[in-house]
């Protein structure tokens, strides 16, 4: 079993903590485990393709017994660092709260089961950090073998036998008629290079992808450039594109995607990038123009001279931009001007809305913790649509802690970490400190139902439908 990555047991103690990120995770791991193929002779194999998974059932066992999520049982794992044959091992304790048993039979009448089958997990989220990859929906590749042991993999350790492999959140659908499937760096790096392959075709991943085999000679060549954009539609899935290199400090337009136009990217999460460009820097892109980038996030490093982000460097002419995030650490070169956390420079009309950004800035001018430049565009902020930042944020004129400068620009409902980003001020925003941040009442109007979540007092706000693993803290 080497190839198991994370190793978790049961075990029993008492206690109680009321966490709605945690709560969900128990509920759905019971899902997990009780519902579940047969796989390799003896282990079992789940994957929960999003936080809605089988919601009817969680939503009735829920409201049947507990009437709220807040009271439902809670599990958590009390961790040791013992290393055996290389895999940390855990003892998962539960913590007496409730009576679980009403909850236990009813869930196995509705799945067919008897009630000592299923077992109740929760996860704790910030604990596991270090050690393992849990999302909100606990939906990351689970095996159960019939001594009752439960383990947890990442999605890049999984065995070429389970398949496509997909991260936390994908796959979110099948492919549709259409649509060229993507499965391999090889085949990414194939569009717009290759006729079978258009710039303008519709495209969805269908399997985590590592572009650590491209890192010579300037390393990924973008998808697109100014004279030959992106004009397609690109899916990500929800799966994980990790490794992205990229070291071209005297080239515009570098990112997954150096240059898009009337384009759509959806659902793709960057991983440990590290990106080095000119002008128009991002993570999943250099330049988007009248495009939509939606559920899509990086990590990593990214850095540039001028319009340069953690996702996106131009948002330019209408574009939008939204329920993304990202947590890279930014970098202006020299002189450098239009620095963001999420976005270099949001311009002409392009939005964001229902976006964050966690990852530090340092630039010359016109440098903010989300955006670096608001000119003739808008950080939206309604019933439904709201942006914040946490990241520190260093620089030498126009430094804002959530927009470095604004000019005929509205940024409404949109907020700052006052201690984390190091600045009171900022050219939009209202700032609040840390703990304020992780208050749910700090953030007016905000949706908490649909879009948003929040851990009351231990973390910031963090999306539904792209939830952050572990949540922002």
């Amino acid at each position: 079993m080497s190839f198991f990555h994370r190793r978790l047991f049961r075990g029993r103690s008492s206690g109680f903590t009321l966490v709605e990120l945690i709560a969900v995770l128990a509920v759905l791991a019971v899902l997990v485990l009780i519902a579940v193929p047969g796989y390799v002779g003896y282990t079992r194999r789940a994957y929960l393709v999003r936080l809605q998974a089988d919601g009817r059932l969680l939503y009735e066992a829920s409201i049947r017994y507990y009437g709220h999520h807040d009271d439902w049982p809670v599990i958590r794992p009390a961790l040791s660092d013992e290393e055996l044959a290389g895999v940390r091992v855990f003892d998962l304790k539960l913590m007496s709260w409730g009576d679980l048993s009403e909850l236990r039979v009813y869930i196995a009448e509705k799945e067919g089961k008897d009630p000592s089958e299923i077992n109740f997990y929760r996860l704790d989220g910030e604990k596991l950090k270090p050690y393992v990859l849990v999302r909100s929906s606990l939906d990351s590749y689970v095996f159960r073998n019939p001594a009752g042991e439960l383990y947890i993999l990442d999605p890049y350790s999984m065995p070429s036998s389970a398949g496509d492999g997909g991260t936390s959140r994908g796959p979110l659908r099948e492919p549709a008629e259409g649509e060229i499937v993507i499965r391999t760096a090889e085949e990414l790096a194939k569009i717009g290079r290759d006729p079978s392959y258009p710039l303008n075709a519709k495209y969805i991943l269908k399997s985590n992808i590592d572009l650590s085999g491209y890192m010579s000679d300037g390393g990924w060549q973008p998808i697109g450039d100014l004279n030959n954009p992106f004009t397609g539609i690109f899916d990500g899935n929800g799966y994980t594109i990790k490794n992205l290199y990229i070291n071209r400090p005297d080239t515009h337009y570098q990112g997954l995607f150096g240059y898009t136009r009337l384009a759509k990217v959806s659902n793709v999460t960057l991983e440990s990038v590290s990106v080095t460009g000119y002008d128009y820097t991002g993570a999943l892109a250099g330049y988007i123009y009248k495009s939509m980038i939606s559920g899509s996030s990086s990590s990593g490093t990214v850095a540039g001279r001028q319009h340069v982000g953690g996702l996106l460097g131009m948002n330019d002419y209408y574009s939008e931009l939204v329920f993304s995030y990202s947590t890279a650490d930014i970098t202006g070169i020299g002189s450098s001007r239009y620095t963001g956390g999420l976005v270099g420079t949001n311009y002409r009309g392009s939005y964001i809305r229902n976006c964050y950004a966690a990852g530090s800035v340092t630039g010359n001018s016109e440098v903010g913790g989300l955006v670096g430049l608001n000119s003739n565009g808008r950080v939206v902020g309604s019933n439904l649509e709201k942006s914040y930042s946490t990241g520190s944020v260093t620089g030498g004129s126009r430094v804002g802690g959530l927009v470095g400068y604004n000019y005929g620009s509205m940024v409404t409902g949109s907020y700052w970490d006052t201690e984390t980003s190091g600045l009171a001020t900022s050219a939009g925003g209202t700032g609040r400190t840390t703990a304020e941040m992780k208050q749910q009442s700090t953030f007016v109007d905000w949706d908490f139902d649909t879009v948003w979540q929040i851990d009351e007092g231990e973390t910031y706000p963090y999306l539904r439908s792209n939830p952050q693993s572990p949540p922002p803290m």
